[in-house]
């Protein structure tokens, strides 16, 4: 507990991929494709994608699995 989270980002065009030095999540991935979506629930996944949604409003996809964040933006 306490300890930095490793972030390496890949930019893929209006996708860009969050790689993780540990697991975010189990294998089950989880997807919201709005912030009204991440709203809906309170696990973790939902709480993250719910912040990204907050901080820049040209999001429109946000999946999370195991160690990895993949965001998606208009444009």
């Amino acid at each position: 507990m306490g300890q930095p989270i490793q972030v390496e980002a890949t930019t893929l065009g209006d996708v860009v991929i969050f790689g993780t030095d540990r697991s975010i999540t189990g294998q089950d991935g989880a997807v919201y494709a709005s912030r009204e979506e991440a709203a809906a629930s309170d696990r973790f996944p939902a709480l993250l994608a719910l912040r990204l949604f907050d901080a820049d409003s040209s999001i429109n996809h946000v999946y999370v699995a195991s160690n990895q964040v993949v965001v998606r933006r208009n444009g």
